[in-house]
């Protein structure tokens, strides 16, 4: 054999270890879900169905904007928490006026129909705005007296309200303004009165809380493929995922997504009352490499363990004070 057939003997040795390397790499990024496709239909089914699940009425959220919109307008910004400062009327104006606008709400309003708030497939409408209403949640505990005070109730039935719709954000704000609300009763040694009780935090509103997490993130994500945004992800993919993603379309990574979404929030329902279980669920691998081999799941993947933590302290804590809800 001459040495240019040599030659091209080990050049064609290289291209084919090169592509079996290639081929190997690039596999798991073309895979399906790891499991029949009736059976992550099935399972989202089921999410879904957590999702809608809410003890509170869906009336409108417009009363509730335009509370929020003098602190907006005055520019507020959040002041340092302190459960233990007295109470005192409301002397500026911006807080005067959103709290009186959150007494109107309170007479009726709710956050609309809208299971995430805001219509995830909706880009122009922002996000819910949720940091928005914590602060004024926390302004009408900071100058309420107790829970008689119908600003300090309908703080109380905020939270409530943002327990039973929207994404996992939502759901931690709901609580946080729970928690909020027992450190002023507990600084103030105030009784549990019936606000505190018609609006106290519940273990099973955890599980929706996880479900609309998911079925929010995957409306977005449906709706960016669709409306060619997809490209905009908040990971940054080696070449490999770049282009094995690209080949082999959206299709297969919104499987990927139902799936991997929907498992996490299975696995949360089988947790049963443990939140320490049910928090682990919610636990991220350390390293990324673990995750699925899918560009959209890596972007959407986000650890909720610390967020049920707190949770499960404030459900601690209104047992302690309230007893078992009934």
């Amino acid at each position: 054999m001459s040495a240019w057939l040599h030659w091209l003997a080990a050049l064609l040795l290289v291209l084919l270890a090169l592509a079996a390397a290639a081929w190997f790499t690039a596999r798991p990024w073309l895979a399906p879900p790891a499991a029949a496709p009736e059976h992550i239909a099935g399972t989202w089914t089921r999410v879904e169905t957590w999702a809608a699940e809410t003890r509170q009425a869906s009336g409108p959220i417009e009363p509730l904007h335009a509370a929020l919109a003098p602190l907006k307008r005055a520019g507020a910004t959040d002041e340092p928490w302190d459960p233990t400062r007295p109470p005192e009327p409301a002397t500026d104006p911006a807080a005067q006026q959103a709290l009186a606008g959150l007494i109107v709400w309170a007479d009726g309003g709710g956050l609309g129909d809208e299971l995430c708030i805001v219509d995830p497939a909706d880009f122009t409408a922002g996000p819910p705005r949720t940091v928005e209403m914590f602060r004024l949640a926390r302004l009408a505990l900071r100058h309420g007296r107790d829970d008689t005070d119908p600003a300090f109730a309908a703080a109380l039935r905020l939270g409530a309200y943002l327990r039973g719709r929207g994404p996992l954000l939502a759901g931690a704000v709901g609580f946080a303004i729970a928690r909020d609300a027992l450190q002023v009763a507990e600084a103030r040694n105030l009784p549990a009165g019936p606000a505190f009780v018609a609006f106290a935090p519940r273990r099973e509103e955890v599980l929706p809380i996880l479900a609309r997490e998911a079925v929010c993130s995957l409306r977005m994500a449906e709706a960016a493929f669709h409306s060619g945004a997809s490209e905009a992800a908040p990971v940054e993919p080696g070449v490999v995922a770049r282009w094995s993603s690209a080949w082999v379309g959206p299709e297969r990574e919104l499987a990927m997504a139902r799936w991997y979404l929907g498992e996490r929030v299975a696995a949360a329902a089988a947790a049963g009352d443990d939140l320490g279980a049910v928090a682990a669920t919610q636990t991220l691998p350390e390293q990324p490499d673990a995750l699925p081999a899918s560009l959209l799941v890596r972007s959407l993947a986000g650890s909720g363990a610390s967020t049920v933590s707190d949770m499960q302290a404030t459900l601690a804590g209104y047992a302690a004070r309230l007893g078992p809800p009934p």
